[in-house]
């Protein structure tokens, strides 16, 4: 999986009509059981198939910092709303 895949299936049922929070819930799953997604990537003719086997994934903490805003400073904008930049490091220890 890459950035920007277009997930077009999950065990053959379609995405068409799923938030994403729907697709990642069928997606997980029990560790060492599979899970077959239609992937659409860019570049592509048509989608692939792949199936994967889930495991545990480790996501390392952060630290963060909640910058001042005002009108010029920059800001990121996800789900149609804007949010404050943050200043990532991470953790240490």
């Amino acid at each position: 999986m890459k950035p920007e895949d277009a997930v077009l299936a999950v065990n053959g049922s379609s995405t068409d009509t799923m938030n994403v929070d729907d697709v990642v819930n069928i997606i997980r799953g029990a560790v060492g059981t599979t899970v077959k997604l239609s992937i659409l990537r860019a570049g592509w003719a048509k989608p692939q198939d792949f199936t994967m086997t889930r495991e545990n994934i480790q996501v390392p903490t952060v630290d963060f910092e909640m910058r001042a805003t005002c009108a010029h400073y920059p800001y990121g904008i996800h789900a149609g709303r804007r949010w404050p930049v943050l200043s990532v490091a991470p953790k240490s220890g």
